[in-house]
């Protein structure tokens, strides 16, 4: 009995000074804890050389860089902690898209993201898709729209350059793009090979920039058994309309 006392009394007095721990730690964090100003979001926003914390003037300043891109709508509602954002963008021929942001009103950092794509059908949907998804996950409302900035440029590359391949193909050689630029455009040879070419966009986790791969086949059994890997020899030494014309040359 006297065992079970001797452990009861030990345990009160750990207790008591664990007590007198906390309360001293909290008197040293408060003296230490530096008080916010009210206005430092907006004192940051004017004078740090960071991105600005105001998420609708990003959105509005990114208008000058993208010029394919259109805000359609913007509405907001605030409380003393939380900034709600409905934002409707739009980008040329690649979709609309309805943008939730809700943002701490205090420190200005984005506590959750949605996006969601009208039901459009868009070139590059799949890339696009996983765009979406990474921006979500990282709450990242300037990658998605810096990188549809990079998409959208990459369209008109895409749509310049095989306007030039049309311009210069061998003589004999017909094309069929019945489907657009951005779906596998066909080279019907003289000798009734047909050369399928995909130029695909994807991208990267976190990087803005998409980038260029290439799928190319034959349809009919050529000389050369890896078409593919050829096409990619000759697109590291050229640009693309040199290498697909090389390429015609070859076949």
């Amino acid at each position: 009995m006297s065992n079970k006392k001797d452990t009861l009394e030990n345990l009160i007095a750990e207790r008591d000074q664990l007590i007198e721990k906390r309360n001293k730690l909290e008197k040293v964090s408060q003296f230490l804890r530096v008080p916010v100003h009210p206005d430092s979001a907006s004192l940051l926003s004017k004078y740090s050389k960071l991105p600005s914390l105001d998420i609708e003037k990003r959105i509005q300043y990114s208008k000058l860089t993208c010029p394919g891109m259109e805000i359609v709508s913007c509405k907001k509602e605030r409380t003393d902690t939380k900034l709600d954002m409905d934002i409707c963008l739009k980008f040329l021929n690649s979709g609309t898209y309805n943008i939730h942001l809700s943002i701490n009103a205090i420190t200005h950092w984005v506590k959750s993201l949605q996006i969601s794509p009208c039901a459009e059908i868009v070139p590059y949907s799949y890339t696009i898709t996983k765009l979406i998804e990474e921006s979500v996950i990282t709450r990242n409302v300037s990658l998605f729209v810096s990188t549809m900035n990079s998409i959208l440029r990459m369209k008109h590359k895409i749509i310049h350059t095989f306007n030039e391949i049309f311009q210069n193909l061998p003589s004999g050689v017909e094309v069929d793009n019945s489907n657009g630029f951005f779906e596998p455009i066909l080279f019907k040879l003289p000798s009734s090979i047909t050369l399928s070419i995909h130029w695909l966009l994807i991208i990267e986790n976190k990087e803005i920039f998409c980038k260029s791969d290439f799928k190319v086949l034959t349809i009919k059994e050529s000389k050369i058994s890896d078409i593919s890997t050829v096409f990619k020899d000759l697109l590291s030494v050229n640009d693309v309309k040199v290498a697909t014309l090389q390429l015609l040359e070859i076949l």
